[in-house]
This record gives structure tokens, C-alpha cells and sequence, in this order.
């Protein structure tokens, strides 16, 4: 489940660091692809216009990320909001969009997101398979099963099977593991054995759809357990929490600042960067970090010197850091 929101006024002193452009209003309307169709991993595309302040919300098999910006005033009165989301897994979301608290016509759109076409097993969790031949097989009828459903151990192959021989046709098999690290995944028996290596311990999800749709008791909650034997701290990325009044907006040549909680992160190195609307939109480039290593936490701050939309990514252990707000 993901929400976000945008909204848009005119320009004034101090204003706040969001897209500021005046708008030719009107009944706000969505309109593109990714309103009905997408792909696993792709980014799809829509977008939102006549709107001065939209909060876009999208559930499905798995969490979306969305990204927002204001599009540039045109002739043709389609001035609005981009909008751009990508999931984990194949099947139904529904998204709902919002302009002034109240739904937009249309509103909520539903979008068939399809596995990656060819994509294959990755080092980031997941992977889509063919099994069998067309794509009539029933999802309802698959069953997975083996040691690797029940319990694993960090830096370990764990494994597990997926029986479609009842499914009564083939189809396409996505295959997605979740948690607070990157995992691999490997087929070991062609559309039937496969084998995942979680890096880290933890609360993990397996996510298993075939033909787009889930199978019976999908999310699958796994148990990872830490390696006795393993010397070095482990490093949990999707623990890392951002909050702050950055994550919210600012004002222009006012220093704004967001932490960095790491108490249940592990070990690992934090970067920042933070990109403004135009160069020099952060004063002298400079995005500040102060340690706390008492609270296992960092304060970062900058200074804009325009308003418009800035883009702050943050990335613990080479990896980028999920979730954003308490």
C-alpha cells in the first residue's frame, strides 16, 4: 500500500520547496498507459491534469513506488502533475487519485501489471519462468512446498518447489523474495526446483504469481535466521528510516533537515545526495551530515536557493534506502 501527494500553489516569499506553477484550472482528469497496464520492475506512466493538489494512492500484490512532479504550463491547458510508479510483483492494483480531498473522475482505475517480459533469474530476488506451454494454467491449483518455506539461514541456500502439475496448463511464473536485504534467486530444477540466498536475517515475504495472479496462502512469511558461524555484522537497508521535515517540504534559503534512524540497521555506510530543480538550487552544493552514533542516527541538512522539486537519495550499504516517514 502507497501513497503520495503533491500539491501546487503560486510562488512567494519563503515558499515552500514544491512545484510552484500557476495553473488554468479546470475538472482535473488522469490519462495514460500505466493507468491500465505495466510491467514488473518497468515504470509506468500517467498523468494527472487540471489538478492543483492530488494524493495518489496504489494497493496491489505489492507496494508501489510513486514519484511525482509538476509538468510545465502548455498551450493546451494539460498543465498537472507526472506521475510515475513501479512494483515488485505481477496482478491487479488499484489506484486511486485524489484533487482537493475529493476523487477525481474516473477514479479508482484498475492496472493489470504483467511480469517483465524475459526477464530471468536475478540478484535481486526475483525472477519469471515459463512453465509449460500457452497460459491456461489455473493459479488456484499450484502448490508450493520444501524446507526453504518454513525457515532459512542468511548467507545460505534455502529451497523450495512450486508444483504446477495440477494447474491444467502452463504459463508464465514470477517469483519475488522480499526483506530487509538483497536476495538471489536461482531455478535449480527447470519450472519447479528453485533456491533463494538471503543476505541478511530477518522477516522476509515470497511473493509466487503464475499467470499474473497469486497462488493459495501468497505472501509467504519466511524466517531468517542469522549464520552462528559468520564474523562480520550483517546490514539491514530496508530498516533504515527517514523523518524530518525535508521529507515534507521547506522554504527557500532556510536550512531544512531530515534524520537518518539506523538503530535497527546494522552496520553500514550512509550517502546522501540531494539534486534541486537547476544548478545551484543547493547553496554551495553542500548537503550537511552530522553523526550521532549514541542514537545510531544522522542529521542531514541543506540550504535552497529556489523552490521547485528536489530529489534526495539515501543509501545505506551501497543500497537504496525504501522506507521514508515513521
Amino acid at each position: 500500500h502507497t501513497t503520495a501527494h503533491l500539491s501546487k500553489h503560486p510562488l512567494r516569499k519563503n515558499s515552500v520547496i514544491k512545484p510552484v506553477i500557476m495553473l488554468n484550472l479546470g475538472d482535473a482528469e488522469a490519462k495514460g498507459e500505466g493507468l491500465s497496464t505495466g510491467h514488473v520492475a518497468d515504470r509506468a506512466r500517467f498523468k494527472v491534469i487540471n489538478a492543483t493538489e492530488i494524493a495518489v494512492d496504489i494497493t496491489g500484490p505489492s507496494r508501489a513506488k510513486i514519484d511525482i512532479e509538476a509538468l510545465p504550463s502548455n498551450p493546451d491547458d494539460e498543465s498537472g502533475f507526472g506521475i510515475a510508479y513501479e512494483v515488485d510483483a505481477p496482478g491487479e492494483y488499484t489506484i486511486t487519485i485524489h484533487d482537493k480531498g475529493a476523487p477525481i473522475q474516473g477514479s479508482p482505475f484498475k492496472a493489470q501489471i504483467h511480469d517483465s517480459a524475459g526477464s530471468t533469474t536475478s540478484g535481486d530476488g526475483s525472477g519469471t519462468f515459463t512453465v509449460g506451454s500457452g497460459s491456461s494454467g489455473d493459479p488456484a491449483k499450484v502448490k508450493v512446498v520444501g524446507p526453504g518455506m518454513v525457515t532459512g539461514m542468511a548467507g545460505k541456500p534455502s529451497k523450495f518447489y512450486v508444483d504446477c502439475k495440477n494447474a491444467g496448463g502452463g504459463g508464465q511464473l514470477h517469483i519475488r523474495l522480499l526483506g530487509p536485504a538483497k536476495a538471489q534467486l536461482r531455478e535449480v530444477e527447470p519450472g519447479y526446483g528453485f533456491e533463494y540466498v538471503p543476505a541478511a536475517p530477518g522477516r522476509h515475504q515470497l511473493l509466487i504469481t503464475f499467470n499474473d495472479r497469486p497462488v493459495p496462502n501468497c505472501p509467504f512469511v519466511i524466517n531468517i535466521k542469522e549464520d552462528p558461524s559468520r564474523g562480520e555484522p550483517y546490514s539491514y537497508p530496508g530498516k533504515v528510516v527517514l523523518d524530518g521535515d525535508a521529507m515534507r517540504g521547506g522554504h527557500v534559503h532556510k536550512a531544512v533537515s531530515f534524520d537518518v534512524l539506523m538503530a535497527d540497521a546494522g552496520a553500514g555506510d550512509l550517502r546522501v545526495s540531494v539534486t534541486g530543480p537547476q544548478d545551484g538550487a543547493v547553496k554551495d552544493g553542500k548537503v550537511n551530515i552530522r553523526n550521532n552514533p549514541a542514537a545510531c542516527s544522522a542529521r542531514v541538512e541543506f540550504e535552497p536557493t529556489v523552490g521547485g522539486s528536489y530529489r534526495v537519495e539515501v543509501k545505506f550499504s551501497s543500497e537504496d534506502v525504501p522506507q521514508i516517514g515513521r
